[in-house]
């Protein structure tokens, strides 16, 4: 099932540890957002990457244009 089977439970630890204790996420605006030191760790980590490639600083995290899909039917145009 995994490539790297003895690294499984390693990776399941992090997403806990970057989830509080849970595996997943369901609220809507938290779900793809890890919290705590290790989330915290690879921002450092993104951001350092970003400017060493000459993308200047990374652009800052903008939420409010998403929203929950709307009722199932017809979708909007606009």
């Amino acid at each position: 099932r995994y490539a790297r089977p003895t690294q499984a439970e390693r990776v399941w630890a992090r997403i806990r540890e970057v989830r509080g204790g849970a595996t997943s996420e369901s609220a809507f605006g938290r779900r793809h957002r890890g919290s705590g030191t290790y989330a915290e760790l690879l921002a450092q980590r993104f951001a350092v990457a970003h400017r060493r490639l000459g993308y200047g600083p990374p652009p800052e995290l903008v939420t409010d244009r998403f929203r929950p899909p709307g009722a199932p039917g017809q979708m909007a145009l606009c």
